[in-house]
């Protein structure tokens, strides 16, 4: 007859819990522990860390509001700054074309493109970078248009530099403080929030 496994006496078994829970406590804290120096934001019911939980379910939602934030100054100093510095017949196409983006309300385009388009973190990015670099532009235009009148870019233009030298290199530098405040006004991580809910109806479906 087949011999039957011999069954652990309770002592072991207790042992074995006893160094199973110790083994868990070190990857989890107390349940409902308040902040301290080992967990900034306390732990939930089941001794897991707050705070890493946030950063974890954070990173995406960062990512993408820093990159679309990113491209939105880009592309935004880019179209505004050749639209000011070169003026004329440029600076109408591009700056009717800044104006046709500005008067389409945001929020509710952001929606209606993000519902025809999958749900992926890339549609996402897409819609922030293309509904939001019209007002950076726009802002970047008319501080171009009065960098262009300075000595500095004069002198530029009498040496030889090209045009593309002289935005890049002798402007858009004295223009970062423009272009930071920019960025950290861009709001793109609150339209990013507010997409998921309106568009897909659960943040879920981005992940």
């Amino acid at each position: 007859p087949p011999r039957s496994t011999p069954k652990p006496s309770s002592a072991a078994s207790d042992v074995y819990k006893r160094q199973s829970l110790n083994l868990l406590l070190i990857f989890l804290g107390t349940p409902l522990s308040p902040p301290s120096s080992g967990y900034i934001f306390g732990t939930n019911g089941q001794g897991q860390d707050v705070f890493a939980q946030t950063v974890w379910g954070a990173r995406q939602t960062l990512l993408i509001g820093f990159g679309a934030g990113i491209l939105v100054v880009i592309i935004g100093a880019l179209i505004g700054g050749i639209a000011g510095f070169y003026g004329g017949r440029t600076d109408d196409t591009l700056s009717l074309l800044i104006n046709i983006f500005l008067v389409m309300p945001g929020l509710p385009l952001m929606v209606i493109l993000a519902s025809y388009l999958p749900p992926t973190p890339g549609t996402l990015l897409g819609v922030l970078v293309f509904t939001g670099w019209a007002w950076n532009a726009r802002v970047i235009r008319s501080q171009m248009m009065t960098f262009r009148n300075r000595d500095f870019v004069s002198a530029a233009i009498i040496s030889g530099e090209s045009n593309i030298r002289i935005i890049i290199v002798e402007i858009m530098p004295r223009m970062l403080s423009l272009l930071a405040s920019s960025f950290f006004d861009s709001n793109l991580c609150n339209f990013q929030w507010c997409l998921p809910h309106d568009a897909y109806g659960s943040p879920v479906a981005l992940l």
